[in-house]
């Protein structure tokens, strides 16, 4: 049973296309296109593009409701600590305002 808020259950899903050919990994855990899409909370539909800087990952994301491309930074710190920033999340006005933003953070999980 799917204990999540409507909102959730429409829009955050994982369900997204990752624009890259390499084959990345985080801990052992392959990072496709549904871990992918769970792991910066980006909307369904969503396109991504992976990027390697420096010894981050950094994940840019584009949909028709945000204003510019989302981009999310994965850090692996000491002891295999993960850390995600939010480097870029602006929605378009209309999209505003109906809890998308706070999803997007909250459905960002590494597994």
């Amino acid at each position: 049973m799917d204990t999540r808020d409507p909102l959730t259950q429409q829009y955050f899903n994982g369900k997204i296309k990752l624009l890259t050919t390499e084959q990345y990994e985080l801990n052992g855990i392959a990072l496709d296109a549904t871990t992918v899409g769970k792991l910066v909370g980006a909307l369904d539909d969503s396109l991504i593009l992976v990027e390697e800087s420096n010894d981050d990952l950094v994940f840019i994301a584009s949909h028709p409701f945000l204003q510019i491309d989302q981009q999310r930074r994965l850090t692996q710190v000491e002891d295999g600590i993960i850390l995600i920033s939010n480097d870029l999340f602006a929605l378009h006005p209309i999209h505003r305002g109906k809890g998308l933003g706070n999803r997007s953070e909250s459905c960002a999980t590494v597994s």
